[in-house]
């Protein structure tokens, strides 16, 4: 159940995002409180992920938590430092720079992460159980 809300909260923010971004490229009306309510449903998804992440914490090894918490780490401050950049608002140039060491350090794990099997215990995707429902109607 937590993981489908998290990743649809993320879905939703990122569509908010992409949305205000076009409205601040035609210089429709709204962007800004757009964009804001994009960042506001992505705060709230960091706080959900990060709890599953904690929650996960003692069938990660140590790698692959660091992995999970820099990628959004930096992703995040990416995102906000454009925000700010797009605000013209200041230590916008600070912001990116931290998220792109934060996203080295994510790459610097990744290159010592092996891939492990996914448990067969745990749910089907929505993709593998999309493919169930074709394959029985045939």
């Amino acid at each position: 159940m937590m993981p489908r809300l998290v990743y649809a909260l993320w879905a939703i923010s990122m569509a908010i995002f992409i949305i205000g971004f076009l409205f601040k490229i035609l210089n429709w009306p709204y962007e800004e409180e757009i964009l804001l309510s994009g960042l506001i449903i992505w705060g709230v998804y960091l706080v959900l992920f990060f709890l599953d992440t904690l929650q996960k914490r003692k069938k990660l090894k140590l790698i692959a938590f660091l992995q999970r918490l820099f990628s959004q780490l930096g992703l995040s401050f990416l995102l906000i430092g454009y925000m700010l950049r797009i605000f013209h608002w200041p230590y916008d140039t600070i912001v990116i720079y931290a998220g792109m060491v934060i996203g080295l350090l994510y790459f610097g794990i990744s290159f010592f992460v092996k891939e492990e099997e996914p448990d067969t215990e745990e749910e089907d995707s929505l993709i593998d159980q999309i493919g169930k429902k074709d394959s029985s109607v045939n």
